[in-house]
């Protein structure tokens, strides 16, 4: 999570994040394209794909939940 002082806006990361992810281009070059360091898109990247994965996890915990739920209530049935 970005500091209060940071250089760089949310939407800044984002975007240049999803840039990298979307042209193929490396974290490095994009960085040296913007005179950014190189350790902080690095980051910036890491940090965002991590938020996916999250992301990703959290929605399967609720599929998962509503299968067992469905589940649940076709064994029901079948009593």
């Amino acid at each position: 999570m970005p500091s209060n002082n940071s250089k760089y806006s949310d939407e800044m990361r984002e975007r240049t994040v999803l840039h990298i992810l979307n042209s193929g281009k490396s974290a490095t070059a994009v960085a040296e394209e913007l005179g950014i360091d190189t350790n902080t898109v690095c980051k910036w990247v890491r940090e965002y794909r991590l938020k996916q994965k999250e992301k990703e996890l959290i929605e399967e915990r609720e599929n998962v939940e509503i299968l067992k739920k469905s589940l649940h209530i076709f064994m029901r049935a079948r009593d």
